[in-house]
Protein backbone atom coordinates (compact mmCIF):
# COMPACT_ATOMS: atom_id res chain seq x y z
CA UNK A 1 0.00 0.00 0.00
CA UNK A 2 2.39 2.64 -1.18
CA UNK A 3 -0.34 5.31 -1.13
CA UNK A 4 -1.09 4.91 2.56
CA UNK A 5 1.08 6.66 5.11
CA UNK A 6 1.18 5.59 8.71
CA UNK A 7 0.07 8.23 11.18
CA UNK A 8 0.76 7.02 14.68
CA UNK A 9 1.42 8.84 17.88
CA UNK A 10 4.47 7.02 19.12
CA UNK A 11 7.38 8.05 21.29
CA UNK A 12 9.34 8.41 18.06
CA UNK A 13 7.06 11.25 16.99
CA UNK A 14 7.66 12.90 20.35
CA UNK A 15 11.42 12.65 19.92
CA UNK A 16 12.11 10.17 22.72
CA UNK A 17 12.82 7.19 20.47
CA UNK A 18 13.83 6.74 16.87
CA UNK A 19 12.46 3.67 15.15
CA UNK A 20 14.53 2.02 12.47
CA UNK A 21 12.78 2.65 9.13
CA UNK A 22 9.56 3.73 10.79
CA UNK A 23 7.61 1.74 13.33
CA UNK A 24 7.22 -1.50 11.38
CA UNK A 25 10.23 -3.37 12.79
CA UNK A 26 10.79 -5.46 15.90
CA UNK A 27 13.63 -3.36 17.26
CA UNK A 28 14.01 0.29 18.13
CA UNK A 29 16.88 2.57 19.02
CA UNK A 30 16.44 4.87 21.99
CA UNK A 31 17.79 8.42 22.29
CA UNK A 32 21.10 7.14 23.68
CA UNK A 33 21.64 4.72 20.78
CA UNK A 34 20.77 1.52 22.64
CA UNK A 35 19.00 -1.15 20.58
CA UNK A 36 15.98 -2.73 22.24
CA UNK A 37 13.06 -4.97 21.35
CA UNK A 38 9.76 -3.27 20.69
CA UNK A 39 7.34 -4.43 23.39
CA UNK A 40 4.16 -3.56 25.22
CA UNK A 41 1.79 -1.08 23.63
CA UNK A 42 4.37 -0.19 20.95
CA UNK A 43 4.48 -3.85 19.89
CA UNK A 44 0.71 -4.25 19.67
CA UNK A 45 0.49 -0.97 17.73
CA UNK A 46 3.10 -2.35 15.35
CA UNK A 47 1.29 -5.68 14.96
CA UNK A 48 -2.03 -3.94 14.27
CA UNK A 49 -0.52 -1.63 11.65
CA UNK A 50 1.23 -4.55 9.95
CA UNK A 51 -2.05 -6.45 9.85
CA UNK A 52 -4.00 -3.51 8.42
CA UNK A 53 -1.39 -2.71 5.77
CA UNK A 54 -0.83 -6.30 4.64
CA UNK A 55 -2.91 -7.27 1.64
CA UNK A 56 -5.08 -10.26 2.53
CA UNK A 57 -3.66 -13.39 0.88
CA UNK A 58 -0.07 -12.14 0.65
CA UNK A 59 1.08 -14.15 3.65
CA UNK A 60 1.16 -17.69 2.27
CA UNK A 61 1.14 -19.23 5.76
CA UNK A 62 -1.79 -17.13 6.97
CA UNK A 63 -4.01 -16.47 3.95
CA UNK A 64 -6.71 -14.71 6.03
CA UNK A 65 -4.17 -12.33 7.63
CA UNK A 66 -4.45 -8.74 6.46
CA UNK A 67 -7.11 -6.59 4.83
CA UNK A 68 -8.36 -5.41 1.49
CA UNK A 69 -8.07 -1.74 2.52
CA UNK A 70 -5.95 -1.05 -0.54
CA UNK A 71 -9.02 -1.60 -2.72
CA UNK A 72 -10.70 1.47 -1.17
CA UNK A 73 -8.02 3.93 -2.29
CA UNK A 74 -9.71 6.36 -4.65
CA UNK A 75 -13.23 5.46 -3.52
CA UNK A 76 -15.77 8.05 -2.45
CA UNK A 77 -16.39 8.17 1.27
CA UNK A 78 -19.97 6.97 1.69
CA UNK A 79 -21.73 5.21 4.55
CA UNK A 80 -21.25 1.93 2.66
CA UNK A 81 -17.52 2.59 2.26
CA UNK A 82 -17.16 3.50 5.94
CA UNK A 83 -19.04 0.34 6.92
CA UNK A 84 -16.95 -1.88 4.62
CA UNK A 85 -13.67 -0.41 5.92
CA UNK A 86 -14.92 -0.88 9.49
CA UNK A 87 -15.70 -4.53 8.76
CA UNK A 88 -12.25 -5.06 7.23
CA UNK A 89 -10.55 -3.55 10.28
CA UNK A 90 -12.75 -5.44 12.75
CA UNK A 91 -12.05 -8.77 11.03
CA UNK A 92 -8.30 -8.08 10.85
CA UNK A 93 -8.14 -7.23 14.57
CA UNK A 94 -10.18 -10.30 15.49
CA UNK A 95 -7.88 -12.52 13.40
CA UNK A 96 -4.78 -10.89 14.90
CA UNK A 97 -6.13 -11.37 18.44
CA UNK A 98 -6.62 -15.10 17.68
CA UNK A 99 -2.99 -15.30 16.52
CA UNK A 100 -1.66 -13.55 19.62
CA UNK A 101 -3.73 -15.34 22.27
CA UNK A 102 -2.35 -18.88 21.71
CA UNK A 103 1.17 -17.45 21.94
CA UNK A 104 0.32 -15.94 25.31
CA UNK A 105 -0.38 -19.47 26.56
CA UNK A 106 2.94 -20.94 25.40
CA UNK A 107 5.29 -17.99 25.81
CA UNK A 108 5.31 -14.84 27.85
CA UNK A 109 3.12 -12.20 26.24
CA UNK A 110 2.44 -9.06 28.21
CA UNK A 111 -1.17 -8.05 28.76
CA UNK A 112 -0.27 -4.79 26.99
CA UNK A 113 0.42 -6.95 23.90
CA UNK A 114 -3.01 -8.63 23.82
CA UNK A 115 -6.12 -7.18 22.15
CA UNK A 116 -9.29 -7.25 24.23
CA UNK A 117 -11.64 -5.30 21.96
CA UNK A 118 -12.02 -2.56 19.42
CA UNK A 119 -13.66 0.31 21.28
CA UNK A 120 -14.01 2.80 18.47
CA UNK A 121 -13.26 3.15 14.78
CA UNK A 122 -13.65 6.33 12.76
CA UNK A 123 -13.12 6.60 9.01
CA UNK A 124 -12.68 10.08 7.59
CA UNK A 125 -11.56 11.53 4.28
CA UNK A 126 -7.87 12.46 4.27
CA UNK A 127 -7.48 16.23 4.67
CA UNK A 128 -4.42 16.17 2.39
CA UNK A 129 -5.74 13.89 -0.40
CA UNK A 130 -9.45 13.21 -1.05
CA UNK A 131 -8.61 9.82 -2.61
CA UNK A 132 -7.38 8.51 0.74
CA UNK A 133 -8.91 7.81 4.15
CA UNK A 134 -7.70 8.13 7.71
CA UNK A 135 -8.77 5.30 10.00
CA UNK A 136 -8.68 6.23 13.67
CA UNK A 137 -8.74 3.39 16.18
CA UNK A 138 -9.23 3.01 19.91
CA UNK A 139 -8.33 -0.47 21.11
CA UNK A 140 -8.73 -1.87 24.62
CA UNK A 141 -5.90 -4.20 25.65
CA UNK A 142 -6.11 -7.01 28.20
CA UNK A 143 -4.04 -4.82 30.54
CA UNK A 144 -6.87 -2.27 30.61
CA UNK A 145 -4.81 0.22 28.60
CA UNK A 146 -6.42 1.88 25.61
CA UNK A 147 -4.24 2.54 22.58
CA UNK A 148 -5.36 5.24 20.18
CA UNK A 149 -3.79 5.84 16.80
CA UNK A 150 -4.53 6.41 13.17
CA UNK A 151 -3.63 4.76 9.91
CA UNK A 152 -4.06 6.42 6.56
CA UNK A 153 -3.23 9.32 4.36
Amino acid sequence: MQDIQILTWLNAAQGTEAYIQGDLNDISVDSTGNVQWVQGTDLIRQQIIKSLLTLKGQNLLLLNYGTMLESYIGSRLTLDTQSAIGQEVTYALSYLAQLIYPNSQSQYTQLTEQINSLQNITVIQSPSDPRLFVIQLQILLNSGDVVTFGVGG
